[in-house]
């Protein structure tokens, strides 16, 4: 039992500085970004694969109109996949693209938090218990 208050008490705290780290993100989910630079490349990136997810266009799944004359455009930058299939469910629901890229963004850190507590625990398990 005080195993499992241990890992609510961790992820609390975690929760706690994520939410006021980006407290200025949480309270304008739909209008805001963590910055207007990258990150409108990034929503572009993401609702091209999600649109390409959706439709089943696996044949041409990395040509894009960014760089036109060459084929296969969207191997020039990130690929966003793993990010565009979390935000695929929230896409259905919305077709808000701010809104979406940022339940992608926050969802991704709570499951980077996840997978590091594993990595970690797994390193420095105990063996002599």
């Amino acid at each position: 039992m005080n195993f499992i208050k241990n890992q609510i008490f961790h992820l609390t705290c975690f929760l706690a500085i994520f939410f006021f780290v980006f407290r200025n993100l949480l309270t304008n989910l739909t209008t805001n970004l963590i910055d207007w630079r990258d990150y409108l490349l990034m929503i572009w990136i993401m609702s091209q694969n999600v649109l390409k997810i959706q439709h089943l266009n696996f044949i041409n799944y990395f040509d894009s109109n960014t760089f036109f004359p060459h084929k296969y455009a969207l191997l020039f930058s990130d690929l966003l996949i793993p990010q565009a299939i979390i935000s695929l469910p929230f896409f259905i629901i919305s077709n808000n693209l701010i809104l979406i890229f940022n339940l992608a963004f926050i969802l991704t850190f709570i499951l980077n938090y996840i997978s590091s507590y594993f990595f970690w625990r797994i390193l420095f398990k105990n063996y002599f218990e």
